[in-house]
């Protein structure tokens, strides 16, 4: 053994590789002012400094944007699921930084991030834009973090990437506090992405749920076992060329509702048949959609026709009305059995139903100058002195109690974020290795 080791060491040296050591972060130091130090002379980022730790219980803060043009990985110290973590690392953007990112990749550069909690609270009580931002790089991977209190994006791809992973994480608190919803969402894709994963995530409170600003039409899109909670306007405005949307739950999916004049695109669930060059290359694409599971709270419902009258508010459409034809020529798109309107009795659901109601009659109705605040508690927000506090785990449980949605699945297992469902996830994770 010793020999063998003795051999590859030597093959590593003679082709000049550099194998990277991991380096503790510092808390007493910016994040970003660490990693940048890690430069060498000639503009390029050590290679044998490229993964960094971070260790639970410690908070470490950042005071600008960090470029990263070269692959970074952060690890934190736990493997175990963050929502079970009492103390995960915590990264803070510095309320008194001028800009308000993290990291920017550019050009050559990669980010993988696992076990790390980004909380987006400033100090003057505003919300980090994005704690992710794609420039030019090749791959974001982010795997059992939580994104926390943002503005616009908690992940933004602005340049083409090879790939965008996002798995077993949790958002919160997407919601952009004003009469805006159209942001405020976990992922945007204005730039082509070869691959997509979306997959055993939650997302509690969020303006939107995906968005992009572009008909690509490069990606491989899949989107497997999330649990959506409390999304003001659902609106896949994703344009793929193959997808597969299957198992995941949308629960009080487009609360904010629509009127007849609505017809854009956030009148509707899905949004790819909307626009005309979507339209017309829906032969050249792939869809599975199935076995997901739709519900609206019927307080909603209720509201919009007795407290929303005068604007004759409604609950929003699955998609465009031609769309069903369209799908019988295209034998490449395929909606399989979903759950209409059936609730999945969560043991402890997100307790801010009459906040939400009260934004819906400020948006359609009253429009006052501040909007009703409709945010579970912040996971980091700060003392009188400043000092940031952990407020963690948040005070859910999206985990299905409802025997009926135990084998619901595509899989023979529960809909939605496994990680809610231990024993399902161990059999999900068995089945896919």
């Amino acid at each position: 053994m010793r020999k063998l080791l003795l051999i590859s060491l030597m093959f590593f040296f003679e082709l000049g590789i550099t194998i990277a050591q991991e380096k503790t972060l510092d808390p007493n130091q910016p994040v970003n002012t660490q990693i940048a130090a890690d430069t060498l002379a000639n503009g390029t980022h050590d290679p044998a400094k490229t993964v960094y730790k971070a260790e639970s219980g410690q908070v470490y803060a950042f005071d600008g944007t960090l470029y990263v043009d070269f692959p970074l990985v952060i690890d934190g110290s736990d493997n175990t699921w963050i929502y079970k973590q009492a103390t995960p690392p915590v990264f803070l953007q510095t309320p008194a930084a001028t800009v308000r990112d993290m990291f920017n990749l550019r050009a050559g550069g990669s980010i993988t991030v696992k076990n790390i909690l980004f909380g987006g609270l400033l100090g003057d009580d505003n919300n980090i834009i994005e704690f992710i931002q794609n420039a030019a790089g090749d791959s974001i991977i982010v795997d059992n973090c939580v994104f926390s209190d943002h503005d616009s994006h908690a992940i933004k791809v602005t340049g083409g990437a090879i790939k965008v992973s996002i798995t077993n994480c949790i958002f919160i608190n997407g919601v952009r506090r004003r009469l805006n919803p159209f942001g405020g969402m976990p992922v945007r894709f204005d730039g082509s992405v070869k691959d997509i994963l979306i997959e055993n995530n939650t997302i509690v409170n969020a303006a939107r749920e995906l968005g992009n600003g572009g008909n690509f039409f490069k990606s491989r899109f899949i989107e497997l076992h999330n649990t959506y909670v409390n999304q003001q306007i659902n609106a896949h405005e994703i344009h793929w060329y193959s997808a597969i949307q299957a198992n995941n739950i949308f629960y009080n999916w487009s609360w904010r509702g629509r009127v007849p004049s609505t017809n854009g695109y956030e009148a509707y669930f899905t949004t790819w048949e909307y626009f005309n060059d979507v339209k017309n290359k829906l032969d050249s694409v792939s869809l599975y959609n199935g076995y997901n599971l739709m519900y609206l709270d019927p307080k909603f419902l209720n509201y919009f026709k007795t407290q929303l009258a005068a604007d004759t508010v409604e609950q929003c459409l699955l998609w465009n009305k031609d769309v069903d034809s369209t799908i019988e020529a295209d034998n490449n798109f395929t909606i399989g059995k979903n759950y209409w309107q059936f609730d999945p009795r969560f043991a402890t659901p997100p307790n801010n139903l009459d906040s939400m109601l009260a934004w819906d009659m400020a948006y359609w109705i009253t429009q006052p100058a501040t909007a009703p605040d409709w945010r579970l508690t912040p996971s980091v927000t700060y003392d009188a002195n400043g000092s940031p506090v952990l407020n963690w785990p948040p005070a859910v449980n999206l985990g299905l109690p409802n025997d009926t949605l135990r084998t619901a699945g595509t899989d023979g297992l529960p809909p939605g974020d496994l990680g809610w469902c231990s024993d399902k996830k161990r059999v999900y994770e068995t089945d896919t290795a």
